[in-house]
């Protein structure tokens, strides 16, 4: 056997060892994953809200704040979605200004601020959620003639469970 020929074999032989050994590294930490621990009751942290102007399908001019969350539930019971779609889990109160003083928007005009998020996981899914969720809180223009408001909100997985309330920045529609 030439110097070249044992080379080439040695180098081809370390080099297998080494991927083996790679591939070996990469199983172990992939196994190791430790997933984050949240409590079954939801938790939620307010991310940022965005007034805008839209039109419904007739055209009517709407006032509209996007709401943006992030949702975490360590047994993943988020939504009712499309079975139950009178069951709400996002409960908001619109705090409007008003003579320099903000006030619950419920005093002066009818308010349901109440959503259904959609079901995140099937009911025999128990898989922690962290998901960042949008709501658009949307008003008739005609109904809604404030400019300066902010939103208080919460939300409910199905075993009944509250989660904390936490409110929107103040947005002001221009």
């Amino acid at each position: 056997m030439t110097l070249k020929e044992f080379l080439f074999e040695f180098l081809c032989e370390k080099s297998k060892i080494r991927t083996y050994s790679i591939a070996f590294l990469m199983l172990l930490s992939a196994s190791c994953v430790e997933y984050p621990h949240y409590p079954p009751e939801p938790h939620i942290e307010y991310v940022s809200a965005i007034p805008f102007f839209g039109e419904d399908e007739l055209g009517n001019k709407e006032k509209i704040i996007r709401i943006t969350f992030m949702l975490y539930d360590g047994d993943g019971d988020i939504g009712h979605g499309q079975a139950t779609p009178t069951e709400y889990d996002f409960f908001s109160t619109i705090y409007i200004q008003k003579n320099g003083t903000f006030h619950l928007l419920s005093d002066f005009i009818a308010n349901n601020s109440n959503y259904t998020l959609p079901q995140l996981r099937a009911n025999n899914n128990k898989k922690f959620i962290k998901a960042e969720v949008q709501i658009d809180i949307t008003y008739s223009s005609l109904s809604f003639p404030y400019d300066t408001a902010y939103v208080s909100f919460y939300v409910k997985d199905r075993a009944g469970n509250i989660s904390n309330t936490d409110s929107s920045d103040v947005v002001i529609f221009r």
